[in-house]
């Protein structure tokens, strides 16, 4: 799947595969278009070279075709919630604590309560029917700061 790619390459190597699959998607409107008009002209009574355009048609060596369609979306699309970047932004948060400690920022790592804020969102976000309570509670316990430092 695409979508696997994606997070593997860098910017630039995206914007280059974008930049070259716009330049194909162009490139077989033109000669869409030019196929177009040359069936109008052979079509047409008024002109006696026909059997120059077909010939000229013939000539064209087919190098197959290039299908633009949206199957090769990814299915398993995510849409964030409230709860989900607010617990991403808590694994960064924790990351950067992780980071500032091991390079010395730190004389004591500071507690961040991390198994309870987990577990407080593992046990909302695992439940099928969320009500509009649970659902706040849980932005309320994750949006509050947990981190502790200890003096």
């Amino acid at each position: 799947m695409l979508i696997y790619r994606e997070k593997h390459l860098k910017a630039k190597e995206i914007e280059t595969i974008n930049e070259i699959f716009i330049a194909k998607v162009k490139e077989l409107r033109v000669i869409e278009k030019e196929t177009k008009r040359s069936r109008k002209r052979s079509g047409s009574p008024k002109d006696d070279n026909n059997q120059s355009t077909k010939s000229e048609t013939t000539e064209k060596k087919n190098n197959g075709k290039l299908i633009v369609d949206a199957t090769v979306a990814p299915s398993n699309i995510k849409y964030p919630t409230d709860l989900e970047l607010l617990n991403e932004s808590r694994e960064i948060s924790e990351h950067i604590i992780d980071t500032l400690y091991t390079s010395g920022q730190f004389s004591q790592k500071p507690r961040t309560y991390r198994r309870l804020a987990r577990r407080d969102y593992l046990r909302i976000i695992k439940k099928k029917r969320k009500s509009k309570k649970v659902i706040r509670l849980g932005i309320r316990q994750s949006g509050g700061c947990r981190t502790v430092f200890a003096t």
